[in-house]
Parts: structure tokens; C-alpha cells; sequence
């Protein structure tokens, strides 16, 4: 006989008295600061005009992590919306200029070195948005394995096929 204690999976889980946690938010707008121990510092957002909502339950945690990930999904589409007006007019216009030199220009170094620019500012559009779409908590983060600047090199240096 095992000494492990199996949970009903209808009770939800209890957070330790040491580990207790709780989410600021903002009292006006609705919005979550962040997560953080719930002690004394936490109560003196109180007084600056955050909530604060203690947590008591893993599944709590949880609802409130998936709330921050919405939130920052919705703040990045957002910033990533008025960059992209923003510089619209100059990318456009230098994506223009790179095609109509690429269509004037035979075999060689300077066509290959076109293609790539135009490549390069491809990929570092597409970069950017994936980058920003990634949102996690901080335990659960990962370790980069692989360097960007790397990544970017190998992916301008081979044109994509076309």
C-alpha cells in the first residue's frame, strides 16, 4: 500500500500559507498588474488604487494567469497594430523600391543581395510579431536555446524559394 494521497479532482487544490499569492488590479480600468506574494507590500498597492485579490486555490491561479496572457495578447496586438501604421508608409515604400530594383537587375551578387534585403525585412516583420505573441508567466518561462542574432543570419543568408 502506497502512502500517496490522491485529491479528489473535484476539490480544488489549497495553496500553502507560504506560498499564498494574490493579483493586483487596477480599481478603475480593470487591469491586472501582476501576481505577487501576498504580505504587507502587496497591501500597500491597496492604498494606491489597486485590488487586491487573494488566492486561494490553484485553480484560481490559474484563472487569473489565463486572464494576464488575454490581457497581454490584446496589449500587443495593440502596440503591434500602431507600429505597424506607423512605419506602413516607409516599409511599403521601401519594399517597393527593393522589388522594382530586383525586376531591373540580371543574375549576380547585386540581385542576390537585393533578394536578400527584401528577405530580411520579411523575416524581421514576421519576427517581431511572433516574438510579441508569446506571453507567459515567469515560472513558466523557457531557456533560449539558440541565439537570435544567429537565427537571423542563417535565415537571410538562404533566400526563400520561390
Amino acid at each position: 500500500m502506497s502512502d500517496i494521497i490522491i485529491p479528489n479532482s473535484r476539490t480544488p487544490v489549497q495553496i500553502g500559507e507560504k506560498q499564498r499569492v494574490c493579483v493586483l488590479t487596477h480599481i478603475d480600468t480593470g487591469r491586472i498588474l501582476c501576481f505577487c506574494l501576498d504580505d504587507a507590500f502587496a497591501s500597500t498597492f491597496v492604498d494606491a488604487g489597486y485590488i487586491k485579490h487573494e488566492l486561494h486555490h490553484a485553480n484560481e491561479y490559474d484563472l487569473w494567469a489565463k486572464r494576464l496572457r488575454e490581457q497581454s495578447k490584446r496589449e500587443n496586438e495593440a502596440e503591434d497594430y500602431a507600429y505597424l501604421e506607423k512605419e506602413n508608409r516607409t516599409r511599403q515604400r521601401l519594399r517597393q523600391q527593393l522589388k522594382d530594383r530586383l525586376n531591373h537587375l540580371s543574375e549576380g551578387a547585386s540581385r542576390e543581395a537585393v533578394a536578400s534585403a527584401l528577405h530580411c525585412l520579411d523575416f524581421m516583420e514576421t519576427k517581431r510579431k511572433r516574438y510579441r505573441e508569446e506571453s507567459f508567466m515567469v515560472n513558466e518561462a523557457f531557456e533560449q536555446s539558440a541565439d537570435v542574432g544567429e537565427v537571423l543570419v542563417d535565415k537571410i543568408m538562404k533566400p526563400k524559394a520561390k
